[in-house]
């Protein structure tokens, strides 16, 4: 970023997240924790009183992953591997992904819950400034750029300080012997799903940057978070259904099995970033209209008169 871009982003990381920006935030991932270890709890209760099977608990634990994902590591960590007889590599993966998945789960839980309604925020709220900032000679790339890192410059801190307190773990375990030096190895592929939420928050400011209304970008934002991405797994179709002679929508079919959301968060970022990047260059204009619809405001969203109707001028 120049100098104009970062000094419009310290602005607006200054503006939007002060101390009662910040503790509003903080209260609110509080409340969603609670609420999160309560609905585990329930679910934990329901399935040792046999009025839920545990491999039916399991599936709505992976389904809702990035849901309750914060009371199930709280959960896991009290679980010993040594107690239950697991050993070797599979000990050290699952030493890893306790110590990571509880480090992360409060950050995971703040980009799923809390990040959607931060981005839709981010444009839809405040229109007009924007208009302020083109005339200042801010481009819509500027904007962007300024304005999106400035929202999620609070989870990327979040999410840095859950990886040091995860990988601290994983080196004091090692230290101790608890764990191999092969437990690395499962560390590099916690990766992909930190980066995964990162184009995560890129597609939904890309989508935000679109919508003239809040409650349209909350509902786009939110959608995409708990419907759209955890429903690529589920309807996930074989990629053997596919003869192998046709090697080549084979390897595609094998891609859209094995990384359906990575898929779906590049292709969605191609086609979504000049269309924001349109919408951005002119964000007081008017939405479209439905069809049938007539207008009755100038893009100011003043009242226009449209003057007499046909046929009755000079009547009476």
């Amino acid at each position: 970023m120049n100098g104009r871009v970062r000094l419009l982003y310290w602005q607006e990381l200054q503006r939007r997240w002060n101390a009662r920006g910040l503790r509003r935030v903080g209260l609110l991932l509080l409340a969603i924790v609670v609420v999160q270890s309560l609905l585990a709890l329930g679910l934990q209760a329901l399935s040792h009183n046999g009025l839920l099977p545990s491999t039916s608990l399991v599936w709505l634990m992976a389904q809702f992953f990035m849901i309750l994902n914060a009371p199930t590591y709280a959960w896991a960590a009290y679980q010993d591997p040594a107690s239950l007889g697991y050993a070797g590599l599979y000990r050290d993966s699952l030493e890893a992904d306790r110590a990571l998945g509880l480090a992360l789960s409060l950050p995971n839980t703040s980009w799923a819950l809390i990040l959607p309604a931060v981005a839709a925020a981010t444009f839809a709220t405040q229109r007009k400034r924007l208009g302020e900032l083109l005339l200042a000679g801010y481009t819509p790339r500027q904007i962007l750029a300024a304005l999106g890192a400035a929202a999620v410059t609070p989870f990327l801190v979040l999410d840095a300080a859950g990886w040091l307190a995860g990988l601290t773990t994983i080196t004091a375990k090692q230290l101790s012997g608890v764990v191999s030096p092969a437990v690395w190895g499962r560390v590099g592929e916690h990766l992909l799903p930190s980066a995964l939420l990162l184009a995560t928050g890129v597609v939904l400011l890309l989508a935000a940057a679109l919508c003239r209304r809040l409650g349209v970008a909350l509902a786009i934002c939110y959608a995409t978070v708990l419907v759209v991405l955890p429903g690529l797994y589920v309807a996930r179709v074989p990629y053997e259904l596919v003869p192998e002679d046709l090697f080549i929508l084979r390897g595609i079919a094998w891609l859209l099995w094995r990384y359906p959301q990575e898929v779906f968060l590049v292709v969605a970022v191609c086609l979504l970033y000049r269309p924001a990047l349109r919408s951005l260059a002119h964000p007081e204009e008017p939405a479209p209209l439905l069809p049938g619809e007539s207008s009755s405001q100038d893009g100011s969203g003043k009242a226009v008169d449209d003057g007499p109707a046909p046929g009755t001028a000079g009547a009476g």
